[in-house]
């Protein structure tokens, strides 16, 4: 029964401490959404209060400071989870 005891006390734990982390982490980026544009052939950044629709392509992106980055740059390899 202790066990028991101890194994529900961690897991809410870990639950509330992932997420007070997903808020902290993940919620307050500078996220931003793209919208297919067709006449420019291009995405273009939604602006607020916009209505978004079903089968539309849309990006959603973040905001990435690029000035803490070496002089030569920072070379990207595609990920191995990517399809």
């Amino acid at each position: 029964m202790t066990e028991f005891f101890i194994g529900t006390c961690l897991f809410s734990l870990g639950f509330l401490g992932g997420t007070y982390w997903h808020s902290v982490a993940f919620d307050n980026m500078a996220w931003e959404i793209f919208r297919w544009h067709s006449q420019s052939l291009g995405y273009r950044k939604v602006g607020p209060k916009s209505t978004l629709y079903k089968n539309e392509k849309i990006l959603m992106g973040l905001y990435l400071d690029t000035s803490e980055f070496p002089d030569e740059g920072i070379s990207y390899e595609e990920s191995e989870i990517a399809p």
